[in-house]
């Protein structure tokens, strides 16, 4: 409810003399009472037209030749739930008083009037509208919780412990109902059972963290002190709910940018991104250009996968505030991740400015920074923020990183293996530090190369003294869903020949990034070289696909998996995989397109399992050739197979042999 309560006229309609109206054949006479009119100025526009809307359908009825009292009823009652929802206590109670007088057997006029006395602190007359509520709808819950939590704010325990157990007798599992329970045990002394109550309420409904808070003092006038302070600390000040259908059509009637941004923020938390997007939306139209609203519906979008819409909302935030750190801060982030790193850079030193001790915004702009290779003052900033917290892990992490981007490898490790003393309590960045100390240990084994192409995938190197494997194996216990580690593992166990392992840890990158190309071959390449030739040919095919679906994928990327597939299909040792005929198609449009060495190679694989050996031979001949004239030597293989196709015999080998 919004707003207070203003001196007023009383409406044209307000019956200075008693307007009398018939309510049913058979019953007297009834004398309603005059409605004052608030005034609504202080009320955005949209309150404002709905209020004047409720008015206006209300004077018409009063004003017609006959009378409608089914009309008259519901334009009172509507009018007084408006009234109430915006803290107009006399008009909404007035009119609230005429509905029900009118229709004295709907329970909602006397509930909403229970509402409006248990606001204003008049806990008998609330008592005495819950009671109308309860013999009209005997069943009402809602009703039953609000009486029995005002018998107990009236310091009628015996009454209120008899409500909630009617209650439990109806639902068990009423959490409310069970947390007044606690406190009617509490307040008799009985601490124990009040902790067991108050934690049944809680099994029901864990966010209502205000139960926390009577568990604490009901521990602490046990002598657990610690144990208190402890569920002291969780209290949010989030209230036991229960279900209010009534209440809640209140609060839909509620127009203003309070009440949406109200139900907005109740719908992030609970989840409902849809919902939550609807109501921000609803406040931005009720009051134009607030920038919290327009941050948090940004934030929404954000939640949704929509950065465009939220980029433009983010934007717009800052333009009608420009001190907001919020939305230069988030702002940031979403340049960051699309690489616009020059914009990423201006918004986060905009955060620093308007925070300078936002230790978050300045490592997040160290990490641009890093990305810009303005490496040393990165780590100069990085320095200055462990200068004020050495613990915090996000900046050692990103220390180490740009050590690691420098080239100081010892620098680099030291500030991640602070990484993993300082933060046992941060999953996240653990999981990025052991990731990262693997690509360092990775990167000084013998037989990895720098590039890590899919060539050298089966190069064996056996574990150094800081394994990678291990490294990487903490990073995804950490989590469990670490693409960038599990693909890493994958490479690692492929150069072990543990090939099956490997491809199943790029399996599980894919998983979280199918849209990967380097994974897909990666994987492919693991199951050819661990002879799984069916399954290499079919991750291979649904790779493809995928690409192709997620578009925007590089052509090189495209070429890598097609040439692939085309080698497979020629050049598999199992007769099953192979399709001669298919992998030619292939090869002659990847050599139409982009004539290379290796598409050349390619196509002369395809000739060869159809049979046309002469063409292969002059196809692979001229493969030695362009190699020799680029001042290369040709490698075995190329040579090996241009004497197994003068033989009239396939290639039997369909990865990259040396």
């Amino acid at each position: 409810m919004n707003g207070t309560s203003g001196p007023g006229l009383l409406l044209r309609w307000t019956l200075a003399a008693a307007l009398s109206v018939a309510t049913a054949p058979g019953f007297a006479q009834q004398v309603l009472e005059p409605v004052e009119q608030p005034r609504m100025d202080h009320y955005e526009e949209p309150v404002q037209a709905q209020l004047t809307t409720a008015q206006g359908a209300l004077e018409d009825l009063l004003e017609a030749a006959e009378q409608d009292v089914t009309g008259l009823t519901r334009a009172f009652g509507h009018l007084g739930q408006l009234y109430l929802l915006h803290d107009f206590m006399a008009p909404a109670a007035a009119a609230l008083r005429n509905a029900e007088t009118l229709d004295p057997e709907d329970p909602r006029w006397p509930y909403f009037l229970a509402i409006y006395h248990i606001f204003e602190g008049h806990l008998e007359e609330a008592v005495a509208a819950l009671d109308r509520v309860l013999d009209l709808t005997p069943g009402d819950l809602a009703a039953r919780i609000r009486r029995g939590d005002t018998l107990f704010d009236l310091d009628r325990v015996d009454d209120a412990e008899a409500e909630y157990r009617r209650i439990l007798s109806l639902n068990p599992n009423h959490s409310a109902a069970h947390f007044g329970l606690g406190r009617v045990e509490f307040q008799r002394g009985g601490l124990q059972s009040a902790i067991e109550r108050f934690r049944t309420a809680l099994r029901g409904q864990p966010e209502g963290s205000v139960v926390h808070h009577h568990v604490g003092l009901a521990l602490r006038r046990l002598g657990r002190r610690e144990e208190a302070a402890d569920e002291l600390n969780r209290n949010e000040n989030v209230r036991v709910a229960f279900p209010d259908p009534l209440f809640a059509s209140l609060q839909r009637l509620n127009v203003s940018r309070e009440a949406y941004f109200k139900r907005g923020t109740q719908a992030m938390r609970r989840g409902d991104l849809q919902e939550a997007l609807l109501a921000f939306q609803g406040a931005d139209e009720a009051l134009p250009n607030d920038s919290i609203t327009l941050f948090n519906l940004g934030m929404v979008l954000i939640e949704l996968g929509d950065k465009a819409r939220a980029e433009e909302r983010m934007r717009s935030a800052i333009e009608f505030d420009q001190d907001y750190r919020e939305p230069h801060f988030n702002l940031a982030l979403i340049l960051a991740e699309r690489n616009d790193l020059r914009g990423a850079e201006h918004h986060f030193r905009r955060a620093t400015e308007i925070d300078p001790e936002d230790l978050e915004a300045r490592v997040r702009l160290a990490e641009v920074l890093s990305r810009l290779d303005s490496l040393n003052e990165a780590i100069e900033l990085l320095e200055e923020v462990l200068a004020i917290d050495q613990a915090l892990p996000m900046a050692q992490l990103a220390l180490g990183a740009a050590h690691q981007m420098a080239g100081d490898r010892q620098a680099a490790r030291t500030a991640l293996l602070n990484v993993l003393e300082a933060a046992p309590g941060a999953p996240r960045e653990r999981a990025e530090a052991h990731y990262r100390l693997a690509v360092l240990a990775d990167s000084g084994l013998p037989g990895s190369a720098p590039t890590e192409t899919t060539e050298t995938i089966g190069s064996p190197s056996g574990p150094g003294e800081n394994d990678p494997e291990v490294h990487l194996q903490q990073a995804i216990d950490l989590d469990h869903d670490f693409a960038e580690a599990h693909a890493l593992l994958g490479r690692v166990l492929a150069r072990r020949e543990q090939y099956g392992e490997a491809a199943s840890h790029f399996g599980r990158a894919l998983a979280r990034d199918p849209a990967n190309a380097r994974w897909h071959g990666d994987r492919a390449m693991a199951l050819v070289l661990g002879k799984r030739y069916q399954a290499a040919r079919g991750a291979l095919v649904s790779g493809r696909s995928a690409l192709a679906s997620a578009g925007a994928t590089p052509t090189e990327a495209l070429d890598h998996l097609d040439t692939l597939l085309a080698r497979l299909l020629a050049a598999s040792p199992l007769p099953g995989t192979r399709n001669g005929v298919e992998a030619l198609a292939i090869a002659q449009r990847l050599m139409a397109e982009r004539p290379t060495i290796q598409h050349a190679e390619t196509l002369a694989m395809a000739l060869a399992e159809i049979g046309d050996f002469e063409r292969a031979v002059s196809m692979q001949r001229q493969v030695l050739a362009e190699v020799t004239r680029r001042g290369d030597k040709p490698t075995a293989g190329q040579e090996q197979r241009l004497r197994a196709y003068l033989n009239n015999e396939p290639a039997r080998e369909p990865w990259f042999s040396p």
